[in-house]
């Protein structure tokens, strides 16, 4: 056991004064016992740990090329070459937690039945509770308004239950952190339109990030701008339910929501199923993906991530000599794919551990289909990070010609390397149990291996049914010190975020507006760092690119050149900078799916209170209790119409929109006013008058049709009622969060609001 003051002594010593990555290891990944004393001095004690018990495993197969202890503990030190990531890394050979292994994990789609709903509930969190972030798909449960045998009549629809399992997620904590969940619909579900939108209430779905299940049939119509079915069952030949739909109206739709909040995320489905081979298996057939989207897994399919780093295969960076060692890496590529799969093997321990410490029936019969699935496939998650290290120590800038050759090359020896090394396994150890080349031969992504590759697929198996991912490598990139998994560098220096757990007492520098804590760091990028270091007095060549300086289209073509030697899918944000219009993001989208991506993320600058910030950000006020004035109103605002049941009483609620928040809400008893349900959006006129107060008008319809209904405000005829909204929409007007104004409104529970 050593005092908290002398291991962050030692660990700064290690990472030479990075006081970041220092907090990121004592804080997630320093062993502990359950009281919270640190076992452990530096991260050197960590790999230690990690070696060993690799080893153990290498020793259970004692195959004629079994690592020893030292071996590992060569390619582990210093997160040189070999980092598994997050869960792994804190929960090898730790026995003060039961955790599992798992990064990631995908549970079964609930049933269509109020019973399979509440369980799939009771799924995530005893997953979240041992430390697994978990993907669900709700596209199997029946739309809105749609028949259901009970006192309702009617139900509420697929998308409502997203807030269920979000509410869940942000509930269960996980050992300093919080749950993550991604939550799924397919493009055909007929509540599509909603689960796209539901966000835009800030206080829904906080705890959740949300994808959309896009199809090559839904792309085609929206390129042809033709009509689309929305359908339930998704799948069905006789649906019960049908809607025909402009495709690109709702393309539009799905754009503007991620221009304006940054979800959802599409999942280009069909190129996720065509390239997969776990997908040809009918027991792995691809439900959902973790949530951020890099892993496609099947119902109750796991899977555990380890990186390589790539910066330390250049010899003689920033010179004319600069190289990419492509021997080495094949060989320690080799390497890190058999300690993917003792990594199996490992958390084929730990679920039996959870399975016997278990109390309750359904948790460990959910611990069995995990661990049923995961001796099953074997599937693994191997990936890279510090590529865009690579190439600037290679002279090259990010997005040039000759950096695209250099990583096609360089993940086409992963692909190669990987499958190679899984082939070996087998013949070692014995293919995954569900093979079958018959089943898989015709996989595109199988077709793409060399054919030697192939043959020897066919005679001896595989160990692993699918190998590749690229996730997002924050906090290895940060202990790595190099640049994160695939993305290019943000900015050459920059603050950093981290959030803060709810048991830290550290003072926090920055509130969000969910009321989650940050500390910030400030931050130099170690590779520009080292290369002014070795040239004292030089300015910053050009090759050290930030991500806004890079075309976004030339992205995309980056991220296709990987995404073509990668199994599962890659998790990489495109930024854009604020203003950015939403015809933009759609075209990037397009090309996505054009070029074979199987998953993209845009994220727009202001979109979303981010995590990495420019140094010149103006975000925090020197003023400690600052006054803010309201943007001026214009005339015409669009308008929401929303019906909720209040109290046992039917409501319509407008809620007026500027650049797409909530800015003035009107509203009061449905009974006072008539519009027909289809309509759902409008516009507020408002007139000015000097003396009395404004008068308001509510149009909606179109072509034609258009309806007036003058003086809104006074037709919903409670003067009471206007009080309430006329202080919310100040609240809102002046940048109050709506979920804090709904905070304050659920304390005087007596009103009759």
């Amino acid at each position: 056991m050593h005092n908290r003051e002398e291991v962050e002594k030692e660990t700064l010593n290690y990472f030479g004064n990075d006081e970041l990555a220092t907090n990121v290891w004592m804080t997630k990944y320093c062993l502990k016992d359950k009281e919270g004393n640190l076992l452990e001095k530096t991260p050197e004690d960590m790999h230690r740990r990690l070696a060993r018990e690799f080893a153990r495993v290498e020793k259970k197969f004692n195959g004629l090329r079994t690592m020893s202890e030292e071996q590992i503990f060569d390619i582990l030190k210093n997160f040189d070459y070999v980092v598994p990531q997050g869960s792994p890394m804190m929960g090898i050979g730790n026995n003060h937690v039961n955790v599992s292994l798992s990064n990631c994990v995908v549970v079964g789609p609930p049933g269509d039945n109020i019973s399979s709903i509440m369980d799939s509930g009771k799924d995530l969190a005893n997953l979240f509770k041992r430390r697994c972030g978990v993907g669900l798909d709700l596209s199997h449960l029946r739309p809105e308004n749609a028949s259901v045998n009970n006192s309702a009549g009617t139900t509420s629809g697929a998308w409502s239950f997203a807030d269920l399992y979000s509410y869940v997620c942000r509930m269960i904590g996980q050992n300093g952190r919080r749950g993550a969940l991604m939550l799924s619909m397919d493009i055909r579900h007929p509540d599509i339109e909603q689960f796209v939108t539901m966000k835009h209430d800030l206080t829904k779905v906080t705890g959740a990030n949300v994808s959309v299940k896009i199809s090559d049939e839904f792309m085609k119509a929206v390129e042809n701008n033709e009509t689309f079915t929305l359908k339930f069952p998704i799948d069905s030949e006789e649906p019960t339910v049908t809607k025909e739909i402009n495709a690109t109206e709702l393309w539009e739709r799905v754009v503007d929501s991620a221009t304006k909040t940054a979800e959802p995320g599409l999942l280009m489905w069909d190129n996720i199923l065509k390239y997969l081979p776990a997908n040809e298996y009918e027991q792995f057939k691809t439900e959902c993906v973790n949530p951020c989207a890099e892993l496609p897994l099947s119902a109750y399919d796991s899977c555990r991530l380890i990186s390589i780093n790539l910066k330390n295969f250049v010899t003689d960076p920033f010179t004319e000599n600069a190289r990419f060692n492509f021997k080495k890496f094949s060989q320690i590529v080799a390497a890190s794919m058999r300690l993917s799969d003792d990594l199996v093997e490992l958390e084929l321990e730990k679920l039996e551990n959870i399975r016997s410490v278990a109390d309750m029936p359904d948790e460990k019969e959910l611990w069995k289909k995990l661990y049923e699935t995961c001796a099953n496939g074997r599937r693994t998650g191997l990936g890279t990070h510090g590529l865009a290290d690579v190439l600037a120590c290679l002279n090259l800038a990010y997005d040039s010609d000759e950096s695209l050759a250099v990583i096609d090359k360089i993940y086409k020896t992963l692909k190669t390397s990987s499958y190679e090394e899984s082939v070996e396994l087998a013949i070692e150890r014995g293919a995954f149990p569900a093979f079958s080349w018959e089943t898989e031969k015709d996989n595109a992504f199988i077709k793409s291996l060399p054919k030697a590759l192939r043959e020897r697929i066919e005679k001896h198996g595989r160990r692993n049914i699918s190998i590749l991912t690229n996730a997002p490598t924050g906090s290895v990139s940060i202990m790595s010190q190099t640049s994160s998994g695939l993305e290019p560098v943000f900015r050459n220096s920059y603050v950093r975020r981290r959030k803060l757990d709810h048991s830290e007492k550290t003072d926090a520098d920055f509130i969000d507006d969910l009321g989650d804590r940050w500390k910030e760091f400030k931050v130099y990028h170690h590779n520009v760092r080292q290369y002014l270091d070795s040239h004292e007095g030089a300015d910053l060549p050009n090759f050290f690119t930030e991500s806004h300086e890079i075309d976004w289209m030339r992205r995309i073509e980056i991220q296709a050149a990987r995404q073509r030697h990668i199994d599962h899918s890659i998790s990489s944000t495109i930024n854009l900078p604020k203003g950015t219009p939403s015809e933009v993001v759609g075209e990037l989208y397009f090309d996505a799916w054009r070029k074979g991506l199987k998953g993209v993320t845009v994220y727009v600058d202001g979109s979303r209170t981010g995590v990495l910030l420019s140094e010149d950000s103006s975000e925090k006020s020197q003023e400690p209790f600052p006054q803010n004035n309201s943007p001026k109103r214009p005339i015409e605002l669009e308008c929401e119409i929303h019906r909720p049941t209040i109290q046992g009483e039917e409501w319509t609620i407008l809620v007026g929109l500027m650049d797409g928040k909530p800015y003035e809400i009107m509203g009061g008893l449905s009974t006072f006013v008539e519009i027909p349900k289809k309509y759902t959006h409008g516009t507020i006129l408002k007139h000015p008058r000097k003396s009395t107060n404004s008068i308001y008008d509510l149009k909606f319809g179109e072509n034609g049709g258009e309806v007036i209904i003058k003086n809104v405000v006074k037709v919903f005829d409670n003067p009471n009622h206007s009080v309430f909204t006329r202080m919310i929409s100040l609240a809102l007007r002046h940048g109050s969060g709506v979920q804090y104004v709904v905070e304050q409104l659920n304390k005087d529970r007596d009103s009759d609001m």
